[in-house]
């Protein structure tokens, strides 16, 4: 899957003649239309994972998971326009580089057991049994596997055997030359029902091995180890509940998942390139891709933000639920994101289906983008830091409701997090008029 193409395309629909003017490794700016009045207008598009990729000259290039063929040392497929190179067999066996450029360093696991030929997609690999299913995916920074046990007579436990070359481990960390490049994420397991149960994983002896106790649980039951590359963890995505924490999740989650679970949320920070100091944001949202069918009526969800465009650090417990309590790091405004919230309700979710764009943000952003320590705010004069270094960020917490009143158990909308993909994880619109100041209209 190409996300950054199909970002301009949807850019272009809406307005024919857009012209791609900037790009990083995480965002897409586009010149829109010039306005009725003759005033400039851009868009800007960002995603807390890479759109693109630097190519062996340095260049940026848009990602694209689309499997190749490939033929060499018993690999069938391969991807070709990814920052990780990852290779895949027929019967299971996969190899995954962190850096596609060094072929001295990867890691590898065995094949499937008892696998007949996959059917193959776009993007994956896919084997079923009678009793399980597997699917092996291209996601751009790693390789997805998922593990489907259909009913009761299905395995609870799997074991691959893990070969390292060129890599040294640490936990679940792969380095090399003692530098974190690749994470093996803790595998979670949801049934039928959305019900969540941690697996077991343990690494011993040049083996992998992922159980699970299904007792209780509704089949069939979907198990997701994933290994991505060691990203920038600070733009990564988070969700955290009272009693629980993940760094490194499928999902992110807001509202209310029982009655002893409420408060979940998810932190998400931004990087913005390319985009100038003392802007006027017309419009902006945030764009989350379904992950599971969720239709609660009485989901309640907030929108709030980091005030400042130096954003903040969610890479661990601590500093997540520092900043998303604590009101004083928040923008003042915030917006309601519930089941029935007007004009832009959350609604009836269902997996894969369509982004679903949340409610008007463009308060919270002008807000970050006027919040900066040395601007006055007078005549719409910029503050500094936003768009004045390379270090510019949107933060923003997806959240319960403050009252817990309000919520009924079970009611929540679950995402796609991280590790599913260029073409899934969370997305950041706005739409901005430059600033001008009085040198430039005198």
């Amino acid at each position: 899957m190409n996300a950054a193409a199909r970002l301009r395309a949807e850019i272009l629909a809406k307005y024919p003649g857009a012209v791609l003017t900037g790009r990083s490794l995480t965002s897409l700016k586009h010149r829109l239309p010039d306005l009725p009045d003759g005033r400039q207008q851009f868009s800007f598009d960002g995603a807390i994972g890479p759109l693109h990729y630097k190519d062996d000259q340095g260049v940026l290039q848009e990602i694209d998971t689309a499997l190749e063929n490939d033929g060499a040392d018993g690999f069938t497929v391969r991807t070709n326009r990814t920052p990780c190179l990852l290779r895949m067999a027929n019967t299971g066996k996969r190899r995954f580089y962190p850096n596609r450029y060094d072929p001295s360093r990867y890691v590898e696991f065995s094949a499937l057991p008892s696998m007949d030929t996959p059917i193959r997609g776009e993007d994956y690999l896919a084997w079923d049994r009678p009793h399980i299913a597997a699917r092996m995916q291209s996601i751009g920074i790693g390789v997805k596997f998922t593990f489907t046990l259909k009913d009761a007579l299905a395995p609870t436990s799997i074991s691959f055997n893990v070969t390292l070359v060129g890599l040294t481990r640490q936990g679940r960390s792969l380095l090399a030359d003692g530098v974190p490049v690749a994470v093996m994420r803790l595998p979670t397991a949801v049934d039928a029902v959305g019900a969540e149960r941690a697996c077991t994983f343990t690494l011993t002896s040049g083996k992998v091995t992922i159980a699970l106790d299904t007792s209780g649980l509704v089949f069939p039951i979907e198990i997701d180890p994933t290994v991505s590359e060691s990203h920038a963890s600070e733009d990564a995505t988070y969700r955290a509940a009272e009693d629980a924490y993940a760094n490194d999740g499928t999902y992110v989650y807001a509202g209310a998942s029982s009655a002893t679970s409420y408060r979940q949320g998810a932190g998400m920070r931004f990087a913005v390139a390319g985009v100038p100091a003392g802007i006027t944001v017309s419009t902006g949202y945030l764009r989350l891709m379904p992950a599971q069918a969720d239709a609660g009526t009485d989901t309640h969800t907030t929108i709030r933000a980091y005030k400042l465009a130096t954003g903040c650090s969610v890479d661990t417990k601590a500093l997540f639920i520092t900043y998303r309590w604590a009101t004083e790091y928040h923008c003042a405004a915030v917006v309601d994101w519930s089941h029935d919230s007007s004009p832009i309700a959350l609604g009836d979710w269902a997996v894969d289906s369509v982004y679903r764009d949340s409610p008007e943000l463009k308060a919270i952003i002008q807000e970050i983008v006027n919040n900066e320590p040395g601007g006055d705010g007078l005549l719409g004069e910029p503050g500094v830091g936003w768009g004045q270094t390379g270090s510019t960020f949107i933060t923003l917490f997806w959240d319960d409701y403050d009252d817990l009143s309000a919520h009924s158990a079970g009611n929540r909308r679950r995402a796609w997090s991280m590790e599913n993909g260029t073409g899934k994880w969370p997305l950041l619109h706005f739409e901005y008029t430059p600033h001008v100041s009085f040198g430039q209209i005198m």
